[in-house]
């Protein structure tokens, strides 16, 4: 049985890597004309991680990742609103969880894969649902046994599946950067203010991984700012902010807008085709998830078909395993970032942020960090 994987990035490669563990034959065909390290910082929170431990990658992604003690909520000021610590999470799980750049992660990833071919500069074109054929822009075709499509959350093959899903913008832009800078921390911080917010996340000793969220309804085109207008826009947030922004290069500045769609009502497969990561389930990034669950996909495709050697029973296993999981995160998720950009009522929201109870921060980390192995 020969199955393809279409997209390359951090859902697709850690798929074919447990599917190949699982007995499985794969080929990843990826858009891209080459790999490059593009993207910022990502979040491998303890549920990613004792995944990647399964799968016998934990060691090489330790190596080339920075890991973290404690995480803050904090108002513009650095007045704290909300923390938690690894420790309460060593305790539980036996693991930490860490912060790597995303291009790092995905070319360890691209090293483990070993003799699992990895064809580029193959964009998916058209996608023969009943005969199980991908054609690519190139003109060259493909057949498989089943086909997994794990390309994003603007999926060609999700629109050729389901082509009713409609994305939904968060009202939301993002700006991203890493820059040369050391915190002298193992803390991860999240800034509130008015409709805005800053993250500073260490990915190594010497490198912060930042993000900056602004609202579509500020006066203020996101989309088109400069590092100078950022600086301008986050005056009033406590240091480091304008150091760190200070400290990117312009180009390595990225932006996009904050976009998921609602939960599927229906299976993420039809007949042998299935979607995974962004592609099945695309969330905003508020909880530091996107990445984490497109790692949990991969691990319950390969334990389903250990169990299952029909794709569509594997199919219909990891879609049962991993629905309901998914969903409440995808709606939490949104939920988070409308609170955190909300127009008005900011010193409530800062009030009940501050005042939740630790118990109950506690408890949603250990359901959001459980794998139901």
């Amino acid at each position: 049985m020969k199955g393809i994987i279409i997209g390359g990035g951090i859902a697709g490669l850690t798929t074919a890597i447990s599917l190949k563990q699982a007995g499985i034959d794969v080929a990843i065909y990826e858009a891209a004309p080459e790999i490059k390290p593009i993207g910022a910082g990502i979040w491998l929170a303890v549920n990613a991680i004792q995944v990647l431990k399964h799968l016998g990658l934990l060691e090489i992604i330790r190596s080339n990742s920075y890991a973290l003690e404690e995480f803050r909520v904090t108002d513009y000021d650095g007045n704290i609103l909300q923390k938690a610590f690894e420790k309460d999470v060593i305790q539980t799980f036996g693991e930490q969880g860490a912060a790597i750049h995303r291009g790092r992660l995905q070319q360890n990833l691209i090293d483990a894969l070993g003799d699992i071919p990895l064809y580029l500069g193959k964009r998916c074109k058209n996608l023969d649902t009943e005969n199980l054929i991908v054609t690519f822009e190139d003109g060259t075709q493909i057949q498989a046994d089943f086909i997994i499509g794990a390309d994003g959350i603007h999926s060609i093959i999700r629109k050729h599946l389901f082509p009713f899903v409609q994305l939904r913008h968060s009202g939301q832009t993002c700006w991203r950067g890493v820059a040369d800078y050391s915190l002298g921390l193992q803390q991860a911080t999240e800034m509130w203010g008015k409709q805005l917010r800053f993250g500073i996340v260490p990915i190594l000793e010497k490198e912060t991984y930042w993000f900056a969220v602004s609202s579509k309804a500020l006066d203020f085109d996101a989309k088109k700012a400069t590092k100078s207008d950022l600086l301008q826009l986050y005056l009033s947030f406590a240091p480091p902010v304008s150091d760190i922004i200070s400290a990117t290069p312009q180009d390595k500045m990225i932006n996009n807008d904050l976009l998921d769609f609602k939960p599927l009502d229906t299976k993420w497969f039809k007949g042998n085709i299935c979607l995974i990561g962004d592609a099945a389930h695309a969330m905003t990034p508020n909880m530091g998830q996107g990445g984490c669950q497109a790692i949990e996909d991969a691990y319950f495709i390969g334990q389903a078909f250990k169990k299952h050697k029909n794709p569509l029973q594997a199919f219909d296993f990891f879609y049962k395993k991993r629905y309901k999981k998914v969903k409440e995160i995808v709606v939490n998720s949104y939920r988070i970032g409308q609170l955190a950009h909300i127009r008005r009522g900011h010193w409530f929201r800062n009030f009940i942020v501050k005042n939740s109870p630790k118990s109950l921060t506690n408890n949603r980390l250990k359901k959001l960090y459980s794998i139901d192995y």
